[in-house]
């Protein structure tokens, strides 16, 4: 088995977006996802041989939350697609880390904590408007949550905010 993939998926919000299509031009290998559910179940498949290491999910966001294809993933929604994330968590690698690559996301750190506490695995935000169809620019400052189940620090955990951390708890 290989140590780790890192998979990239993009929205497709059944519709014809310019963003969205110029983002997968600069990613040629990110599959295409139309809701929560059909993404968990290309990767499922995808981790048959490797755990998964980074999951990056590009979509439209606000301060609030963002599109996973076409469902809206927000703190009060999330327990709605709880049974779908859930089934990530036997996938991860020791330092995987979930990307939430929509704009404005990561200004809400509590629907971080609550995504990174489904999912086991830290999550990372960005809190100004996205650019990922540049490649290592994300446009923004980064907050990343540990979820508390996780007994020994990782790679990630140098993310952490300590302070934002327990005040958006």
């Amino acid at each position: 088995m290989a140590d780790s993939i890192d998979l990239y998926f993009i929205s497709d919000p059944g519709h014809f977006d310019g963003f969205l299509s110029s983002t997968s031009l600069f990613h040629p290998t990110a599959s295409r996802m139309k809701t929560v559910s059909d993404m968990i179940d290309q990767i499922v498949p995808a981790c048959k041989t490797a755990k998964l290491g980074e999951l990056t999910v590009v979509g439209h966001g606000n301060p609030f939350g963002q599109y996973v294809g076409t469902d809206w993933l927000d703190k009060d929604t999330l327990e709605s697609f709880r049974s779908s994330l859930k089934r990530l968590v036997p996938l991860w690698g020791s330092d995987s880390l979930l990307t939430m690559g929509g704009c404005e996301q990561g200004q809400n750190g509590s629907f971080l904590l609550a995504l990174s506490d489904i999912v086991d695995v830290p999550v990372r935000g960005f809190t100004a408007l996205q650019r990922s169809f540049v490649p290592g620019n994300q446009g923004g400052e980064t907050k990343c949550y540990l979820t508390c189940a996780r007994s020994e620090r990782t790679f990630w955990d140098k993310y952490i905010d300590p302070i934002n951390h327990w005040m958006s708890r």
